[in-house]
């Protein structure tokens, strides 16, 4: 007879009682172990910079610590050369001013992210234990102030934003647009929500993402930006929830409609956003004051803050705005978009510029009509339907660097990161490189590259492979794993897989491959090993 299952509100209730607290405590064990290992990073930082600063040694002891540490802690893969010159512009770049360094590394609060949102920024190292090391890396090598660099580590922990949303948050410059809009907050809302309010909004968007030409309609731009509401949620910011799109109100026996409707989950307020193709015009804030009045008299419930309105405009007159805003009682911003597309700088020596694509469009060209021009007309209309990048870089030392730097390095660490489950159930968990179809041993550096392409005078392939030797469970039954992740480098693209027929995909070297695209190619690998792992396990429980 089984045994009866226990239900009702009071078992429900203490059992959500009990699962919050078990995540509570997950949470703060994996915050303490971030913390101690950037505490190790930060003590390792200080001493090898020291000892290069007063040896006769140089830099060069960086490469032999990296061997003798990798010797000693094979299990840790924190101490490869590269890493450890990471480590080293980690620390220099916040020694190099003085408040940081206040407080050892590891003295963390009680309340790790309360403490760190509540402290004011710069007192102490302690807060850059919150976030982990990979988030480190893109802050302090692409960070041009202290200032900057803490701003993203602040919002790092208090939004807990994954790498992928960092560095988009960073390539639109979030650190310089934050706080920038033009608002009646101070007066028409209490404090803190004024404050709050400020902080939150930005001037100008970035609508990029978009792909929307410069006259597209105030309608085809609403209903592209709900087409792409998860970037457009992205961009705008956190704790944005969205309602609808053209939400109907009523008001007497006339009908009107919103743009879009969103409701702020930390401001606990509504939010009205009008979308205006056309420079700012007065009248656009005296439409949004009626909105905004509708929403709090229809919507707006015991417990909610104020309504807020942002009126997003083509173009924005500072002066205009700061006239009609003086005069409105109820809390709006108003701020500009535009489609300006994050553009890498490499990229950018092959790209022209603005005026000369002007030059180009305006020309007329007046030519008799030729069978060959027919023909090439309708090459030109077909090449018009086709999206995929062009096959216009071929590849060279640097594109190879590019690929080695972005795509494998970047896989490397990502790997890394989702194996820290399995490290227990293994003796050991080593990492091969590989370039041309040879192994080269461990981590490959950037240095390494370098001598292989001198050497060799091209590179038309690298790899990975991670090897799980000695599963620990099954004892004498042990086995290990391993699976080599290739890359392989044609003439105008390069492919990511499995080796021969388990091509995962394949990208022209115009177009390399994003973190969140990384990341599946991460979870598959993993995927991957797990299937093995549980084909193995399975066959031996049966034979038991």
């Amino acid at each position: 007879m089984g045994i009866q299952k226990i239900t009702g509100p009071e078992y429900n209730q203490w059992l959500t009682e009990l699962k919050d607290k078990i995540r509570v405590r997950q949470l703060n064990a994996a915050l303490k172990v971030n913390s101690e290992m950037i505490c190790l990073y930060w003590d390792l930082g200080k001493a090898i910079t020291e000892k290069v600063a007063n040896s006769n040694w140089g830099e060069k002891i960086i490469s032999q610590l990296a061997e003798d540490l990798k010797s000693e802690f094979r299990a840790n893969n924190g101490f490869s050369r590269s890493n450890l010159f990471n480590i080293c512009k980690f620390y220099k770049f916040y020694t190099n001013h003085s408040k940081l360094v206040q407080q050892p590394v590891g003295q963390l609060a009680s309340d790790l992210t309360t403490s760190f949102i509540q402290q004011p920024v710069g007192l102490s190292p302690a807060m850059l234990g919150l976030i982990p090391w990979g988030h480190h890396i893109q802050i302090f090598t692409k960070c041009k102030s202290m200032e900057e660099a803490l701003f993203y580590v602040q919002q790092t922990a208090a939004h807990n934003w994954a790498r992928s949303l960092l560095i988009y948050h960073m390539d639109t410059d979030l650190y310089n647009k934050q706080g920038k809009v033009n608002n009646n907050f101070q007066t028409a809302l209490p404090k803190p929500q004024s404050d709050l309010a400020s902080d939150l909004l930005k001037n100008p968007y970035n609508f990029g993402f978009l792909m929307l030409s410069e006259d597209a309609s105030e309608r085809e731009l609403e209903n592209a930006l709900i087409n792409n509401l998860k970037k457009f949620l992205q961009e705008l910011g956190h704790d944005f929830g969205f309602i609808d799109q053209q939400y109907h109100l009523q008001v007497s026996d006339q009908d009107y409609y919103i743009d879009l409707l969103f409701y702020h989950t930390a401001l606990h307020c509504y939010f009205v956003i009008e979308l205006k193709v056309n420079s700012f015009k007065p009248e656009y804030a005296g439409k949004m004051e009626f909105y905004i009045t509708a929403i709090d008299k229809q919507l707006r419930k015991e417990g909610d803050n104020p309504t807020i309105g942002l009126l997003l405009c083509k173009d924005v007159d500072k002066i205009i705005v700061e006239y009609t805003l003086q005069s409105k009682s109820k809390p709006m911003g108003v701020a500009k978009y535009k489609y300006t597309h994050v553009v890498p700088d490499e990229w950018k020596e092959f790209l022209p510029n603005e005026d000369t694509i002007k030059e180009e469009f305006s020309k007329q060209i007046s030519l008799p009509v030729k069978p060959v021009d027919e023909k090439m007309k309708r090459l030109k209309g077909l090449l018009e339907k086709i999206s995929t990048e062009e096959a216009d870089l071929s590849k060279n030392r640097n594109i190879i660097r590019n690929v080695f730097s972005n795509i494998l390095q970047a896989l490397i660490e990502l790997i890394n990161e989702k194996l820290i489950e399995l490290e227990p159930l293994f003796n050991a968990i080593t990492v091969d490189t590989w370039y041309n179809g040879k192994s080269h041993g461990d981590n490959m550096t950037e240095t390494d590259l370098g001598n292989f392409l001198s050497k060799e005078g091209d590179i038309w392939s690298l790899g990975v492979q991670f090897n799980l030797d000695g599963f620990k469970k099954v004892g004498i039954k042990a086995f290990n794993i391993g699976y080599r992740l290739e890359i392989n480098l044609d003439k105008y693209k390069y492919s990511i897989g499995l080796g021969t027929g388990n091509l995962w995909d394949e990208r022209v070297y115009r177009q390399l491959h994003t973190t969140e695209e990384l990341e599946v190619f991460a979870e598959k690998y993993i995927e991957k090993i797990l299937d093995d792992i549980n084909q193995r396990v399975e066959a031996l429980v049966k034979n038991v």
